[in-house]
């Protein structure tokens, strides 16, 4: 026990066995006055000290149990908070982990769909000048059958 706890402990105990004496020193005494049989010389003195012994064992017992349930509590609050710790950290860089993939997913499909825009942009230009090249083609043709068409 705690060294405060001990000090009152031993007065509170002290204090008991001392009044258990006086008490059973005026039980000897009445049994005298009544002229009850004494059983023994020291009867009293055993009587209180065997009184006392129990009480040590008592109070003894209590401070064990008080002593387990503190270092259960320290436990509890060393090494359950540590793990709790341990959990938060580990579920925090696996969603910081998840939102850096995310992102980059995010990055890379916004990437795409700029190059597609670009490929867009430049199929369409070719397109268009594949049509310019088209409608020139077509005049041309055009324009041989009308010189052979009259000649003909």
């Amino acid at each position: 026990p705690l060294l405060f706890l001990s000090m009152h402990y031993s007065a509170r105990i002290k204090t008991e066995a001392v009044v258990r004496l006086s008490f059973y020193a005026m039980v000897k005494v009445f049994k005298r006055i009544i002229k009850r049989p004494i059983q023994h010389k020291n009867e009293e003195e055993i009587l209180a000290l065997k009184d006392g012994v129990l009480r040590m064992k008592r109070e003894t017992e209590r401070s064990i149990i008080f002593l387990f349930k503190d270092y259960r509590e320290n436990i509890k609050f060393q090494y359950m908070f540590k793990l709790v710790q341990a959990a938060s950290n580990n579920l925090y860089e696996a969603l910081l982990d998840r939102f850096q993939a995310y992102v980059t997913d995010l990055s890379n499909v916004v990437q795409l769909v700029n190059s597609k825009k670009v490929d867009k942009h430049q199929t369409f230009e070719l397109l268009k000048a594949m049509e310019l090249a088209g409608r020139e083609i077509n005049q041309r043709i055009n324009s041989f059958r009308g010189k052979i068409e009259p000649n003909a």
